[in-house]
């Protein structure tokens, strides 16, 4: 979202913004490494790495490699590190949520400075929202020199649930750490997040935004931990990280976790009659020799792993440091950093968007059931939004021009799917895009339980496919070709598209899929399924549906949509259907082929002709589609 804002207000014709700063740990960062397969984390899919370095932000803002220790609303700047005080006319809080693991334990990452008084460092303890990660993990840093030493290598351990995790260990094994000395724990949704939900449903509902799954496809979930497990890694199911120790240099140690949902097993009735054969005196000298240094009986609900280095990737959460930034400051703050349709905090000077924040709940009632929580929407399009605003509220003028003045009934229309992506092993690339209220729990491809890791193919788990899925796997056993599942709505609109694949593909072509009619796909899920498509991935990158990938494909819909919504038959139809959705009925996608039927054939003829203006308008870019009475030009 930040990039975003920054974009939108560098590219403006009316005016130039010469004193943007950028307050930035780490400074301004691409997020990921050139080489793909270098990553030690997903990326979003809101921007590519590349139009990320197209803009050239870097030499366009002032960026300071700082930290906000607080705010000083009364003299309108900010508190950074070492005394020093930047001063604003607007401030844009655009800090999004980060990996709370270490601070439930009262640790923070080694990148992190100053830090609160109930926190504490540790030599060896890295979160994967460290705005210096790249540089503690650089090939010839200390410390995958320590992990990849030839003669005495340590162990790593990687926590968390999310394909932060998977991401990371293919990129230290590409910095020379064995896999034999990389532990992957992986602990369930509910883990570090009831304290913070009263019911397990509020988690599930959050759980794509703060805690998602690594893949959200349980055979590809499988097939990679498998994997993963045969090169030598060593993976723990179900455990929750409980206790972190150091050794006498006050350097990590040993991690300590508990099993979820251990239960110790019942002694059998011989056992029992033994145990009561155990004469008073023996109990007695049993105790003895525990006061006396013997090792007492191990814990059997734990499991400990010695190691010189934690990397954790679990739920998101707000930094301690910001939350008490925003609450001295009296910035209204309830679960999130609360804004009005503007994007305004309580300060007027004070705009925020992105994870971190929630619209007011004066909204609520015509958010028609949407959340209120932006960490659920793409930042990319917060971004824009908030930018937007920005321009409307302070430059009333240069707004208009730019014709952004927005309602507040638009405040939670946002459409632009989130998702995201990354390397998962030496030539698998994985994306997950979505529609952003999208909640995967109810697809049969998918478990919040972990499972027992399968050790022969025979044993992974089904592809599982319903009327609302397409499945097509074209992945062979050396991890060539392609794995790609869409999920469908009850109406047919692509809710979701999961990619894995030895090809990189181009995150716009994935985006522009999700919010579609399958009908746009030549009916591709009836298709499939007769065995007319046996490769999906081959057949959408085919010529016909080059047009669906263009720039202005997404453009020429909306305002297709908007010219038919207008017509008084059209109206007069959707009158008819909003009638029956007030009592109730729902629409299957029988129902809307019904609906189709009945639109008068001067609109579907107006659509056909748009659609071959809009080809002929595009021919540059597009000249693999025939257009009708080009040839005479």
């Amino acid at each position: 979202g930040d990039v975003y804002k920054r974009q939108t207000l560098l590219s403006l014709k009316y005016i130039h913004f010469t004193n943007i700063f950028l307050l930035a740990p780490g400074g301004f960062s691409y997020t990921n490494h050139g080489d793909a397969s270098m990553n030690v984390k997903a990326c979003s899919t809101s921007y590519s790495p590349e139009e990320i370095k197209s803009l050239m932000l870097e030499s366009r803002v002032h960026v300071l490699n700082d930290r906000m220790i607080d705010i000083y609303r009364e003299q309108k700047s900010v508190i950074i590190s070492k005394d020093s005080l930047l001063p604003y006319d607007l401030l844009v809080i655009t800090v999004g949520l980060q990996d709370k693991t270490l601070q439930s334990l009262g640790y923070v990452s080694r990148g992190i400075a100053p830090i609160a008084n109930d926190l504490v460092h540790m030599d060896g303890l890295i979160s994967i929202d460290d705005p210096y990660l790249y540089q503690h993990l650089r090939k010839d840093g200390n410390i995958i020199l320590k992990l990849a030493h030839k003669k005495n290598p340590q162990r790593c351990v990687v926590y968390g649930r999310t394909l932060n995790t998977l991401c990371c260990i293919q990129g230290l094994l590409r910095r020379g750490v064995k896999p034999h000395m990389i532990t992957l724990a992986i602990p369930d949704l509910f883990s570090h997040m009831r304290d913070n939900y009263d019911t397990d449903e509020e988690i599930l509902t959050e759980e794509l935004a703060l805690n998602p799954k690594a893949c959200y496809d349980n055979y590809i979930e499988a097939l990679l931990l498998r994997e993963l497990e045969s090169k030598g890694v060593q993976i723990l199911r179900d455990v929750a990280l409980s206790k972190i120790e150091a050794d006498e240099r006050k350097e990590l140690s040993m991690v300590v976790f508990k099993k979820i949902g251990y239960v110790p097993e019942e002694p059998t009735e011989e056992e029992k009659k033994e145990g009561e054969e155990i004469s008073r005196s023996e109990v007695d000298e049993e105790e003895k020799k525990v006061t006396e240094g013997q090792e007492e009986e191990e814990d059997l609900s734990e499991v400990k792993v010695q190691c010189k280095v934690l990397i954790t990737a679990g739920y998101r959460d707000v930094d301690i440091a910001v939350f008490n930034a925003l609450h001295n400051n009296s910035l209204v703050y309830n679960g999130r950093l609360i804004v009005d349709s503007n994007f305004q905090t309580n300060d007027p000077a004070i705009f925020a968007g992105g994870s971190l924040c929630a619209f007011s709940g004066k909204f609520k009632p015509q958010a028609a059931g949407k959340p209120l929580n932006m960490h659920h929407y793409n930042g990319r399009e917060i971004g824009l939004r908030m930018a937007t605003h920005l321009l409307d509220v302070n430059y009333p003028t240069i707004g208009a021009m730019e014709q952004s003045s927005l309602t507040e009934n638009a405040v939670l229309s946002f459409t632009l799917p989130v998702g995201a992506g990354g390397m998962v092993s030496p030539s698998l690339y994985y994306y997950y895009i979505r529609e952003p209220l999208h909640i995967p729990k109810q697809d049969p491809a998918i478990t919040h339980r972990n499972s027992e890791i399968p050790q022969k193919e025979e044993e992974l788990p089904p592809i599982t496919q319903d009327k609302n899925s397409l499945v097509c796997n074209n992945l062979s056993k050396d991890f060539k070709g392609t794995y790609i599942r869409f999920t469908f709505n009850e109406l047919g609109i692509i809710d979701s598209v999961l990619y894995v694949g030895s090809e990189r593909v181009v995150l716009q072509s994935l985006w522009s899929l999700v919010g579609l009619h399958e009908s746009y796909l030549n009916k591709i899920r009836s298709r499939h399924a007769n065995g007319a498509i046996p490769n999906v991935s081959e057949f959408l990158s085919e010529n016909w549906a080059i047009s669906l990938y263009h720039d202005w494909f997404a453009d020429f819909t909306l305002r297709v949509k908007r010219e038919i919504q207008n017509t008084e038959e059209l109206q007069a139809l959707l009158g008819k259907v909003t009638d029956q959705l007030m009592e109730g009925k729902k629409f299957a996608k029988e129902d809307v082929e019904e609906i189709v039927s009945k639109i008068d054939p001067k609109t579907v003829k107006y659509i056909e002709d748009a659609t071959v203006d809009y080809l002929r308008a595009n021919q540059n870019h597009l000249p693999m589609y025939y257009v009708p009475g080009t040839e005479f030009e």
